[in-house]
């Protein structure tokens, strides 16, 4: 949680009665920039790119304006705590 990062995702090919994962997709852009989508495996490989691009190139503004990776680096490099700043606050 104190990076941020994405750990786990699931596609599947019904969404019965649930729509939090479209939401999150659709909050995303992701689904109505690229669709139409024809099958599972290409929701599933944009989610993937979806989920690598977050954590590894993303610019969070709650992290200092860094990568969820980048943070756990530091962190597990013993360069800083595992809280973020609060919004408005200096990073530790």
């Amino acid at each position: 949680m104190f990076s941020r990062r994405i750990v786990g995702w699931n596609v599947a090919s019904t969404l019965k009665a649930d729509v939090l994962p479209l939401q999150a997709l659709n909050m995303a852009e992701l689904i109505r920039r690229r669709g139409p989508w024809w099958t599972v495996e290409q929701v599933e490989l944009a989610t993937l790119e979806y989920v690598w691009w977050w954590n590894n190139q993303r610019l969070h503004g709650e992290l200092g304006y860094r990568p969820p990776v980048q943070v756990e680096q530091a962190y597990y490099a013993g360069q800083e705590s595992p809280s973020p700043a609060l919004a408005g606050q200096a990073s530790r």
